[in-house]
């Protein structure tokens, strides 16, 4: 009779292993295709095009941008937001909603509608229905200049807050904080406007003298055009909003709370590496050019 071939050791060890292997290189694969995550973030009017545009001239993703100069805050911080996100262990592409204010995209994370707005928020916008991050802004950090026309002479001479109350300013309805700032600062005539641009014509046409605003990096005197209007700071002299700033999440969304926590996870790095305070400085918020610059509030 014929001898009856034995199974080879090698046969029922490596035969389960190579299915093993199998299955986890059709796994990768899967996982390799799969679609990424796009998750709806809320931000503000032509938000999407200062983002996207930001994006293309660093080679088209967020994760590897180390040099934020030439973007504004609000970009600046969905770009970290991205890269927190990634460090907790949840990737994610944008897909920005955009509201005309910031206050109609910031309902629209309450109301669940977007996983979480685009930059940061003052702490008093948060509510029951949103997550607050960490600070990303930090109490004390947030400096602003006094905005207006050149040809203001009166305005560009100012040199204490006394004297600043004399003179009229703008500002977003929906700026609640700014709004808070202007009144405890004593400014006695503030009108409020539905929308930034607003903010900027009214300055512009010579209806009112002035508008706060973060410091602009792109020229050496720290002026900004925008609308076709150029404002330039009155020279020496600054403001501070005494209150920090956090990313805010929809407990409503099906994913805000998942990226809440890896946001969270994430930024405990970058702050432990001082990456968050290196963007703000590259993008020109915190600014180091009015550093020695007389504050007049608080």
């Amino acid at each position: 009779m014929a001898n009856s071939k034995k199974p080879c050791y090698a046969d029922w060890v490596f035969k389960p292993c190579a299915c093993i292997l199998a299955l986890l290189i059709l796994a990768a694969s899967i996982s390799a295709s799969a679609e990424p995550l796009v998750l709806p973030i809320a931000a503000s009017q032509d938000y999407a095009y200062s983002y996207k545009d930001f994006l293309n001239r660093h080679g088209g993703s967020p994760y590897s941008i180390d040099d934020f100069a030439g973007t504004t805050r609000g970009v600046t911080s969905l770009v970290l937001m991205q890269q927190a996100a990634r460090i907790g262990g949840m990737p994610f592409e944008v897909n920005v909603l955009e509201s005309p204010n910031p206050g109609r995209a910031m309902l629209l994370v309450k109301q669940g509608k977007a996983a979480a707005f685009a930059s940061d928020m003052w702490q008093n916008e948060f509510d029951d229905t949103v997550i607050m991050s960490p600070p990303v802004v930090r109490k004390g950090e947030f400096e602003k200049g006094i905005y207006g026309l050149r040809e203001n002479s009166a305005l560009m001479a100012v040199r204490s807050l006394k004297e600043l109350r004399t003179f009229s300013t703008a500002v977003d309805l929906t700026w609640q904080r700014d709004i808070e700032t202007l009144t405890a600062m004593g400014i006695h005539t503030i009108t409020k406007v539905p929308r930034y641009e607003l903010m900027i014509r009214v300055v512009g046409g010579h209806r009112t003298d002035f508008i706060i605003a973060e410091f602009a990096n792109v020229n050496h005197d720290f002026s900004f055009t925008a609308y076709g209007v150029k404002l330039y700071p009155v020279p020496g002299v600054k403001i501070v909003i005494p209150h920090s700033r956090h990313f805010m999440f929809s407990k409503k969304h099906p994913m805000g709370a998942r990226l809440a926590k890896a946001v969270n996870c994430g930024m405990k790095q970058l702050r432990k590496q001082g990456r968050i305070r290196k963007a703000l400085e590259q993008c020109g918020f915190i600014n180091t050019g009015v550093a020695k610059w007389k504050q007049i509030y608080p």
